[in-house]
């Protein structure tokens, strides 16, 4: 039996999370048909009267940008026999464009003294742990590191 205080699986570092620039809403719609004596017995354990048959799907994905707008980027609508093949293809092909969309990288948006206050960081501001940042003589031996290294690539 589930114990108290001790079952529950909660995200408490609420600190942590950031929006999810996508969202699925999708719906798939069933029709359900008697089984036939044959279909029947080859279940042992379990009662079936109906089978459950998919015959049209819907889905919207929406995207948020980071100012929080809201924008419908896809949708589709189907009815037909083969509606769950043609729906995990189609979510297959939109998870694609989306997973092309997010590893571009998007543009740094700053407000007016942004700037000076991520130069001026000394702890991340998620997990509020310190970092360092390396000397001006460090990031020039690594940019002379990077120099050779692509001469001699040539």
């Amino acid at each position: 039996m589930p114990v108290k205080n001790r079952s529950v699986k909660a995200f408490y570092n609420h600190k942590c999370m950031q929006p999810n620039p996508y969202r699925i809403i999708w719906d798939l719609e069933m029709l359900t048909e008697k089984l036939i004596p044959e279909e029947k017995t080859k279940l042992t354990h379990t009662e079936r009267l109906q089978m459950h048959k998919p015959y049209s799907y819907c889905y919207v994905i929406i995207r948020m940008d980071s100012l929080l707008n809201y924008e419908i980027v896809s949708h589709d609508l189907y009815r037909g026999p083969d509606a769950l093949e043609r729906f995990v293809l189609k979510i297959k092909e939109e998870l694609l464009a989306i997973q092309e969309d997010l590893s571009a990288p998007a543009e740094m948006i700053m407000a007016l003294g942004d700037l000076k206050a991520y130069n001026e960081a000394t702890e991340c501001w998620i997990c509020k742990g310190p970092f360092l940042k390396p000397a001006p003589e460090v990031v020039q031996k690594l940019e002379e590191a990077k120099h050779n290294l692509l001469e001699i690539k040539e």
